[in-house]
Formats: structure tokens, C-alpha cells, sequence
């Protein structure tokens, strides 16, 4: 989930008050692209490598969907974008075809749904459907409803309304399940004393739905409005819980935040973090050894128009111990989400904005080199386009839930459509494509001697940046070099032993081993 969470207040105060006339908002609908997403109209599945796909879909049309998946259907969940009480659940088969719709009405409601990477999961024969409801009209009354849904027959079973005990406010923004499948919700609670201020929600509900516990965070400041909220869950394999998000969504200087958790729900951590010109938001991936991969959203402009991506590890007690930046320069760029990949790196994409939108999606390695930087339009350059889910496919592809929103040259209303587009797992859309990026055939490097005792000649035919690891994947060496020739870089005081040299050009990265003697 992007982490624009200060935009979604203004989005649902919007859609109180324009719900049935917000399609033709466009410039509402653009400042509030993270939360205006379609359903998924999915195919896919089990492709043959190379195999891509790019569809529009104009007739599911909604918003904030949610996926959910077995071995069998895809089945998803939406928001109508016309009508934001109503309800609507698809499931899919494999070759993309609608096999069955339940859609609910409630004509006494407003809802919001949760992020959508996550708001719709699998529970054996059951689907479990976890959003907000918002009463119109009182804008301190919101709960969460979890619906309980039969896939065999594809009908509502049970429906549960949760308050989190001793708060009038009750929002969901991320929902998953814990090491003993029981379901994890987080969000953000509303205090009674203080107007408009908001905790961290974290609640934990057995598998009958009742409430085992539930753990508050107020933030560390007391003074900014709203508070953090819990964006994304990312869960150990001892069971630890880990909460990121953005919190404090209306202050000048944006932050993003870190929250771990036990088993149990006692608050092992909470960190805010602080970029010098402001941050919005971070994913995280588990290594498995306690600590984190993250990519986080950071500014890299006063006016906060234009950011990157920064990424790299956070430890077990939330200390950021590395950071890199990939991206594009100039842009705006959120990302929604963080895999780790088949081959052990990481995958993000997002939305990428500055006059003119475009999905990206973005590779990098385990020790923060941009492996490939990509940029996805569906039709025309000032259309909007924004992804708000994606998975790693079987033949190690990547398959995006987006949105289309065709404001340039609109045939009708609505004018959201869902994309559905399938990558390659080096990002090409069609195949052997390299969209969005140079071709380096022109690119040649070569280190010498090799085996060598510690004096070592570099040969670049263009500019680039050279880093050398030891073994353990310590970075020993970082140096920029600016133009075509040779170089020496001089390794005599180092320990015999192999090590890898990455030769970083452009958004590819190439990689030797050398010996050290």
C-alpha cells in the first residue's frame, strides 16, 4: 500500500459527501489515486515463461479491490465506484471467466475498504472479507464488519461487527493471518479525550471470530493530529508481528513508522523515522533471521513532489542499518507492496507520478543494487494508471491488479476501468521486450588479473559505479567512476578469500567473482 495516508480522510470525507457524483471529480479522483482501485477481472496462472498479458476490463468497474486466491478460482472484492454502500465479490476461474457474483447492498452504510493487497482471505471453504464502515453523518462513528463468505455456494454466511474495545472509532486498513491461522487486523482507534487523535490498532480474533486481544499504540507525539496507522502486516516465522504504515498523515514533515509485536500482542518496539525532508510509508519483507528488508518512500524535494525509493535492512529492534536508493529522479513515486522473489531478490511496484502517471515496477538485490527499473502505461501518457496489488507468478513473472482511468480521451463514464498486466521476471511486458529501459549490449567491463594479489585493473566502456563484497556480503569498496577508461582499485590490505565486484550502469547491474591470494 502506498503510504499516502493523509490522503485517505479527504478521500472519505469526499465520498460522504459526493458519492454519487465523484466520477466526474478527475482532479479529486487523481489527488486521491492511491484508494481509487478496480476489481481484478483476473487471468493467468501457471503460464509458460515469456507468456504476457495487457487487458482493460471496462466492465468491473470498482474500487479498492481485494484479492484472494486457491487451486482452484480467483476471488475478489470491491467497492462500487458509483455507489460506495454496495458491495461486490467476483469469483473467477483460471481461464478468467466470471463463475459466480454476490453483491450486498447497505443502504445505511458508507464503505471504505481496507488496503487491498490483503483485504479478502482464504479460510478453507470460507472467505473472510475485512473492511470499514463508516456512518455517514458522524464522522467519529466507524467500525470494522467482517464478512464470512461461502465459497462453495458464493453467498454471505456470517457477518461480525468489531469494535476495538474502549475507543468510539474502529478503522481497518490491512488484514492477515497469524503462524496459528488465526486472523490479524490492524488500523487505527480513535480516543475519546482528545478530537481527532488516533492510536495504532492491532487486534487478533480466533477462528470463530471472537476477539482474543487487541494492542493500542498512541505515537510518540502528542502534540500532531490523527496518530500512526497501521498500514501493512508482515509475520515471522516465531510468530512475531510486525505493523508499518504512516502515522501522523496530516504534519508538515511526514514520518513513517515500525511497530513489532510478540505472539501475544506485547509491544516489543515502535520506531518513527525521520527523513530530512519527510517520508510516507515502508513495506517490509522477513529475512527469517529477525531482521527486515524494507523500501520505504522519502522525499528528495522541499515541496514533497518528488521522492525516491529507499531500501535496505532493518534489524530486530528497528535500527535501520543500510540504506540505498533506486527510482527515478524528478517523479513522484509510491510503492504499494514488497515481495521477495523466487530468486532471492525483491520485487516493488507502484504508481509514478510528476505531469504524467505510469505504473513502475522495480527489482533490486538483497544488498540494494537496482537490478531493473521499469515504467507501464496502458494507453495514453495523461491517463491515470496505478497498481494496487501483484504477486509472483508460477513461471517467476509478476501479475499486477491495476487501474485504468481513462481521462484523456474518455469514450464514457465511468472512466476507471481494471488492468490486469502480466510481467516477465525481468519486467517486459510483451516478450524480450525491455520497456522503459536502454538496451546495455553497448556496455563492456572487465577486472584484472584474476586471480590476483590485491592490485586490481578495472576497464569500463561508459560510466558506472563499482562495489566489491566480501563473502559475507560486506561492502569493502564503493567508488563512481564518471567516464570510459581504466581504473585500479588496490585490495592489498585485504583477506585472501573470494570476492564479488558488481559493476552498477544505469538500472543493470553485472557481476564477477574475483580471488584474492
Amino acid at each position: 500500500m502506498v503510504a499516502l495516508y493523509f490522503l485517505v480522510n479527504t478521500y472519505k470525507q469526499w465520498c460522504i459527501n459526493q458519492r454519487k457524483n465523484y466520477i466526474n471529480q478527475q482532479f479529486v479522483a487523481r489527488l486521491s489515486f492511491r484508494y481509487i482501485i478496480t476489481v481484478l477481472y483476473l487471468l493467468g496462472g501457471g503460464t509458460m515463461f515469456g507468456q504476457t498479458l495487457n487487458n482493460v476490463y471496462p466492465q468491473i468497474t470498482n474500487i479498492r479491490a481485494a484479492l484472494a486466491f486457491d487451486s482452484s478460482y480467483y476471488y475478489v472484492s470491491g467497492i462500487n465506484n458509483l455507489d460506495a454502500s454496495r458491495l461486490d465479490y467476483l469469483k473467477i476461474d483460471k481461464s478468467g471467466n466470471v463463475i459466480s457474483n454476490l453483491r450486498l447492498q447497505y443502504n445505511d452504510s458508507l464503505f471504505f475498504m481496507i488496503n487491498s493487497h490483503n483485504g479478502l482471505l482464504n479460510q478453507r471453504s470460507k472467505l473472510v472479507s475485512v473492511f470499514t464502515n463508516y456512518i455517514p453523518g458522524s464522522i467519529d462513528s466507524a467500525f470494522i464488519l467482517i464478512n464470512i463468505i461461502d465459497k462453495g455456494d458464493f453467498k454471505l454466511d456470517t457477518s461480525i461487527r468489531f469494535s476495538a474495545q474502549g475507543f468510539k472509532y474502529t478503522e481497518a486498513f490491512s488484514a492477515d493471518w497469524s503462524k496459528d491461522s488465526s486472523l490479524l487486523i490492524t488500523g487505527a482507534v480513535r480516543t475519546y479525550d482528545i478530537p481527532y487523535k488516533q492510536e495504532l490498532l492491532l487486534a487478533k480474533f480466533d477462528n470463530d471470530f471472537n476477539l482474543i486481544w487487541q494492542t493500542t499504540v498512541p505515537g510518540n507525539s502528542s502534540s500532531q493530529p490523527l496518530g500512526p496507522i497501521g498500514g501493512d502486516i508482515v509475520v515471522s516465522n516465531n510468530g512475531a508481528i510486525l505493523v508499518t504504515g504512516a502515522p501522523y498523515y496530516h504534519a508538515a514533515k511526514q514520518m513513517t513508522f515500525s511497530a513489532r509485536f510478540g505472539p501475544s500482542g506485547g509491544l516489543q518496539y515502535y520506531r518513527e523515522y525521520f527523513h530530512p525532508l519527510g517520508s510516507s510509508g515502508m513495506h517490509c519483507v522477513d529475512n527469517g533471521d529477525g531482521t527486515y528488508q524494507y523500501v520505504m518512500n522519502s522525499w528528495t524535494n522541499s515541496s514533497g513532489s518528488h521522492n525516491q525509493l529507499h531500501v535496505g535492512i532493518m534489524d530486530t529492534n528497528g535500527n535501520l542499518m543500510s540504506r540505498d536508493t533506486i527510482g527515478q529522479s524528478n517523479r513522484a513515486q509510491f510503492a504499494v507492496e514488497l515481495i521477495k522473489t523466487s530468486d532471492g531478490n525483491y520485487y516493488t511496484s507502484g504508481s509514478s507520478f510528476f505531469g504524467t502517471f505510469y505504473c513502475f515496477g522495480a527489482k533490486f538485490s538483497s544488498i540494494g543494487d537496482s537490478l531493473w527499473y521499469r515504467g507501464y502505461r496502458y494507453q495514453d501518457t495523461f491517463d491515470l494508471h496505478f497498481p494496487e496489488s501483484f504477486f509472483e507468478t508460477q513461471d517467476s513473472g509478476i501479475l499486477h491488479l491495476s487501474t485504468f482511468g481513462d481521462y484523456y480521451n474518455p469514450d464514457s463514464i465511468p472512466t476507471l476501468f481494471t488492468w490486469l498486466y502480466k510481467t516477465d521476471r525481468y519486467g517486459c511486458l510483451i516478450d524480450d521486450c525491455h520497456i522503459g529501459l536502454k538496451e546495455h549490449s553497448s556496455f563492456n567491463w572487465d577486472i584484472y588479473p584474476n586471480p590476483s594479489s590485491g592490485a586490481l585493473k578495472i576497464s569500463i566502456s561508459s560510466p558506472c559505479t563499482v562495489k566489491i563484497y566480501s563473502s559475507n556480503s560486506q561492502e569493502l569498496i564503493k567508488k563512481s567512476f564518471y567516464s570510459a577508461g581504466n581504473y585500479t582499485i588496490n585490495l592489498d590490505k585485504s583477506t585472501k578469500g573470494m570476492y564479488n565486484v558488481v559493476c552498477v550502469f544505469q538500472d543493470q547491474i553485472f557481476t564477477k567473482q574475483i580471488l584474492i591470494f
